[in-house]
């Protein structure tokens, strides 16, 4: 692609000319134009004007500034033209300054520039018309196009303007410009890689390795990428000429202008490369230096790898039951579900590699120095490396003819369980390189295991009794059941009324091989069980509130009453003060004490109906009676409602509709707790002594 940036000269003369015809000259005032405008006058032409004579020049720079003239061009640099109209003199006309007079410059490929053609004004003596500098970006495409020779680049002017004379006459003309088009020069560099794409180039490759060599072509900024193809020779020697070489030709640059050779593995002996490159349209051909290396065969270096460790089990043991809390009826049983699980893990521990590492120069190399053999582990590093030549040298350099052997032996006692690689490594000085050799590392079963087994028991005889149990097994896990309950067949562990606690003790002794003592562990899980046992017995509430210092019917006090508080029967019943159990919405001034409420006969208020039974069920069991939970749950509720309502606020018959189902269930819970229909049973009412 082609861009606007310089302009061409002429091959022979930078500035060319092409005289039309000769201008009249005309009286009056000459019209002056500047690009872009034209002054406006009279016309003045010489009354013996010919409608001839100017002169158009198209030059061509190499500089913005239109100072230098481009004698060649090359791929990519900017060139710069510029057109100029001139008064030829003599007895000629003027011109321009009429409409549809035009200049026009068609660039090498075929555009016009800056919008051409240009309107041209008025030209006459000491009054040019010069078109600003064009510039344009050459492009190898552009050769030899628009007629232009097979090497050259052409652009072109051309003008049509009308004399100023009467009648008037046309004017105009063209002028090609072509200008010679030069190939770059591209920097044409090999390097000779091995198999690892490092440059060997005057140095030595190991016999058996692979080598090519790599060709840069590069160019120029303006010329871009070279592109083409190359050949490549190789050739027996150092020097780019002995023998007859291997040729590779046609092979094609990449986009970055670099191409390989096929992989060679070449035998022990001298080489070099030389490389042609074939050019392209923008670039010449190119030859690259002579690149040499030569080739020997590295010593040859083998290993042994043996490794070593011990395991050692560690064992864990968890004991676990089905739930931690019972709460029994007195007589009910229960049965706990019991597990006793072990398990394992190991440490593996004294790790060592160790093994041999054998050296041995090849037939047919000249003698090797070794400087040094190392054994590196990949994670715990350097091993420990003895060494003894056949003649039993044992310190280094060891100096290897060919066919002789170097035996070393290496020990690494601190080894890591993580080592996966182990590496020889023999270094040498002069032209027989040295080698390497890595082998796996792999540990395998270990040498010793300790411990891993373990004997199992448990302090009740349902659980585990010298169970072994070792880590390969897939189960570990022992299971068992103990049953909680009365003195009586089937149950394993006795319960008296209250709490009971039960903790249940398992343990594990291993199998130490090692003579170190044995390694144990314990676990226990501790169960704790209430017994309700039902206790005392129960009254009515008839004998509650006749029982007392108040009641003057002559029944004797019972002083269960002084464990309501200090005012017995008087105490307020949810009042504000003095209250029991809890203080409440009712007025002491009333007076509302348990006394004169167990006295308030419901008349069909079911607030009553609960107070009398719920003071009763509390009296029964401050007296020492038990109550099983329907009655605790009952009271909890009865105390709630009376702490939050008062007898008003429940009413009477329809009144008391809303909340009489409550009320009445919670009644006949306390009622049938107070008679003995549940809970302890009713006691045998007698009359407490004076």
């Amino acid at each position: 692609m082609a861009y606007f940036n310089s302009f061409f000269s002429s091959q022979t003369d930078w500035r060319r000319s092409v005289l039309v015809g000769a201008l009249v000259l005309g009286l009056g005032l000459a019209l002056a134009f500047a690009f872009g405008a034209a002054p406006v006058g009279a016309d003045q032409d010489p009354p013996a004007c010919t409608g001839a004579g100017f002169t158009l020049n198209f030059d061509v720079y190499s500089d913005a500034g239109g100072t230098i003239p481009a004698t060649s061009v090359t791929q990519g640099q900017t060139i710069y033209y510029q057109a100029t109209l001139e008064w030829a003199g003599g007895a000629n006309c003027n011109f321009g300054g009429e409409a549809g007079d035009e200049l026009s410059v068609t660039l090498p490929d075929g555009s016009a520039a800056l919008g051409s053609p240009f309107a041209v004004p008025l030209v006459e003596d000491l009054n040019p018309f010069e078109t600003p500098l064009l510039s344009y970006v050459v492009d190898s495409a552009d050769v030899g196009t628009n007629g232009a020779p097979a090497d050259h680049v052409r652009s072109s002017a051309s003008f049509d303007a009308t004399s100023h004379r009467t009648p008037h006459q046309a004017i105009g003309g063209n002028s090609n410009l072509d200008t010679p088009f030069e190939q770059l020069i591209p920097e044409v560099t090999t390097e000779v890689h091995n198999e690892s794409h490092e440059d060997v180039t005057d140095a030595v490759v190991p016999q058996g390795e692979d080598v090519h060599d790599m060709v840069t072509v590069a160019g120029t900024q303006e010329g871009g990428v070279p592109t083409g193809t190359v050949d490549f020779a190789l050739h027996d020697g150092l020097l780019c000429q002995d023998g007859d070489p291997t040729v590779e030709s046609g092979v094609a640059l990449d986009g970055s202008g670099e191409a390989e050779s096929a992989p060679f593995t070449p035998g022990v002996g001298e080489y070099s490369y030389s490389v042609h490159y074939d050019g392209d349209e923008n670039y010449t051909e190119g030859i690259a230096e002579c690149e040499p290396f030569t080739v020997v065969a590295p010593l040859i270096v083998s290993k042994t790898v043996e490794t070593s460790y011990d395991r050692d089990w560690d064992w864990t043991i968890d004991k676990t039951g089905a739930t931690t809390t019972l709460l029994l009826a007195e007589g009910e049983s229960y049965t706990v579900d019991y597990e006793v699980t072990v398990d394992a893990t190991s440490e593996d521990i004294n790790h060592s590699v160790t093994g041999t590492i054998t050296v041995t120069n090849p037939l047919g190399n000249t003698d090797a120095e070794v400087t040094a053999v190392d054994d590196v582990l990949n994670v715990s590093g350097a091993a420990n490396v003895s060494c003894e030549d056949e003649d039993g040298d044992t310190t280094a350099p060891w100096t290897l003819s060919a066919g002789e052997v170097l035996t070393c032996t290496y020990e690494q006692l601190s080894a890591s369980p993580t080592d996966s690689g182990n590496t020889a490594t023999v270094t040498t000085s002069g032209d027989v390189p040295g080698g390497e050799d890595t082998q796996p590392v792999s540990f395998g079963d270990p040498t010793n295991e300790t411990d891993e087994c373990v004997t199992v028991n448990d302090d009740s005889v349902n659980g585990p009794q010298g169970v072994v149990i070792c880590e390969g097994d897939a189960d570990k896990t022992i299971e068992y059941s103990v049953t909680f309950g009365p003195d009586q067949d089937g149950t394993d562990v006795i319960l008296e009324c209250g709490e009971n606690l039960h903790r249940n003790v398992a343990n594990f002794v291993t199998s130490d091989q090692d003579q170190e003592g044995d390694d144990v562990g314990e676990n226990d899980w501790l169960v704790t069980i209430n017994v309700e046992c039902e206790t005392g017995c129960t009254l009515t509430q008839g004998y509650w509130k006749t029982h007392n210092e108040s009641f003057h019917g002559g029944a004797p006090t019972d002083d269960n009453w002084d464990n309501v508080t200090p005012l017995a029967e008087l105490s307020g019943f949810f009042t504000a003060v003095n209250s029991f159990p809890v203080v409440g919405p009712n007025d002491i001034a009333a007076p509302f004490t348990w006394f004169s409420v167990f006295w308030t006969p419901p008349a069909g208020n079911p607030y009553y109906n609960l107070a009398h039974q719920y003071m009763a069920a509390k009296l029964n069991i401050l007296n020492g009676a038990s109550a099983p939970t329907e009655v605790t749950d009952a009271i909890t509720a009865a105390e709630g409602f009376f702490d939050d309502r008062t007898s008003d606020s429940v009413g009477k018959g329809k009144n008391a509709k809303a909340d009489r189902p409550l009320l009445t269930g919670l009644a006949g819970t306390l009622g049938s707790y107070n008679e003995g229909d549940i809970g302890p049973g009713h006691c045998d009412e007698q009359i407490p002594e004076a």
